[in-house]
Parts: C-alpha cells; structure tokens; sequence
C-alpha cells in the first residue's frame, strides 16, 4: 500500500499536484467490501496529499459502470479507481460489450490488499461446519440458496465453482453488491454466502453468522473457527482476492502512477 511519507516527497517534487480534491470511484455500493477497504486507505491518502480524497459509490453490471467512468475520465489525476478481481479481471470478458479495455484503458499505480474468502451462514441454518453444509445441500438438492454481487464478480464465480466441486445444488440469489447480500443474510433471507474477511468479522464476532470456512491454504488467526476446505477433501479450493488496486484513466502522468 501506498504510505503516506512517500506521497509527501513526491507531492513535494511536484508542486501543483494535487490543488484540488481527489475523486476515487469504487464500482460497488456502500457498506461492501471494496467500499470499507476504500474508506480505510483514503485516510492515508488524503494525509500524505494535503487533499481531500471523495468517495463516489458507482456500483452496476459487474463493476464495469464505474470502471467505464474512470476510463473516460480526464487523465488528471484527479479521478481515480478502486479495482478488483470483479471489476477489472472477470465481468469484462463475461458481459457483452464491456467497453472498457483492463489491459489498455487504465495505468496501474498501488495495490492494497489481498484477502481469503469466507463462507458464511445465517445463525438458524442447522449446520455447524462446511462438511455439514455441503451434506444438508446434498440432501436437499436446490433447496439452500446463496447470495453474491450478480454474474461477473469473482465471489459469484468463487460460489459457483465451489458448488460443482462439493456436487451438490444451490440457488444463486443475485445482489446489487456485497452489502446487501450481508443484509440479506443476517435477516435470514438467504442461507449463506461467500464474504471477505474484514466485514464478515465484525459480524461473525457479534455471533451474528456462522463462520464455516475460510478459503485460503490454512485457517487464519483471526477467524480460527473456519477450516480450510482441504480438510474436508476439496484440495483444489483455494481463493485469495486482490480486492483492490489504485488505477487511473490511460495517459495519467507517471509521476501520479508510482506506488
């Protein structure tokens, strides 16, 4: 991630840069993960700067309205992109007419974090780990349901492959975004879903969903109550996320792209 000592120095090597706030998009709504990472790095920013760093919530079709945005924007400096495994590497190459180029259309300038998924449960769902899980779905074929930001995020895809290799059957309930599929699940209108770390922690540590899984290699310290699929023999599960990259429209001057 970018530190803010190192933003300083280069802001005071370019004098004129910025004079003027900053807008940074996240292309999915408020309160979901991307937004929360979002809201915790635009402190640091706006601090090494000396200018306030905006928020602008742009969410729809997979990320790509507010990829589009950035894309089209002046190459400034001053409108930049939270990106994502969703946004930038997979809704692109499964939405028809995309209109934005990953590869063409953005300068790349810091990543920021990279995180497992979490399997989670509403708390009345009668199961207690991923084994019980994919056995109550097995028995039920189509009966549970799970809820994912809509076709083209990486969690929905992440869902999808983790159904075909558990065989078994779910419904895919489709959100807007990652909050409110949360919001769904913890008023028990789904039974479970595929989340990041930081905001299924707060809600897991509130006793307000079942935590079953973690999707990297081994369990994590936060979150030990969640068992990595191997042990349950799915050995070729494992999902860690670049949830979030700093990007700018083409052409933004290279001095705005050093992370």
């Amino acid at each position: 991630m970018l530190g803010g000592d190192g933003v300083r120095a280069r802001a005071a090597g370019r004098k004129t840069y910025p004079s003027r706030p900053i807008r940074l998009i996240v292309p999915f709504p408020p309160g979901g993960s991307s937004d929360s990472v979002a809201r915790v790095v635009v402190q640091k920013i706006s601090e090494g700067l000396g200018q306030p760093v905006v928020i602008e919530n742009r969410p729809g079709v997979g990320g790509l309205l507010g990829s589009e945005a950035v894309a089209k924007a002046a190459p400034d400096g001053y409108t930049l992109l939270l990106g994502s495994v969703s946004s930038l590497g997979v809704a692109p190459h499964i939405f028809s007419n995309p209109r934005i180029d990953p590869q063409k259309d953005f300068a790349a300038i810091a990543p920021i974090m990279s995180s497992p998924l979490t399997i989670i449960a509403r708390p009345t769902l009668p199961v207690d780990s991923i084994a019980a899980l994919i056995a109550l779905a097995r028995s039920k074929p189509g009966a549970l349901n799970y809820g994912a930001a809509g076709v083209g995020t990486h969690v929905y895809l992440t869902a999808e492959l983790f159904k075909k290799l558990a065989a078994f059957d779910a419904v895919h309930v489709p959100f807007q975004g990652g909050a409110p599929a949360m919001a769904a699940l913890l008023a028990g209108n789904i039974d479970y879903k595929f989340d990041v770390v930081n905001t299924t922690l707060p809600q897991a540590r509130a006793g307000k969903v079942k935590v079953l899984a973690v999707t990297s290699a081994r369990r994590i310290a936060l979150l030990p109550e969640g068992s990595d699929p191997s042990r349950i023999g799915l050995p070729g599960f494992r999902h860690d996320c670049m949830d979030g990259r700093r990007r700018g429209p083409r052409g933004l001057p290279r001095a705005s792209c050093r992370g």
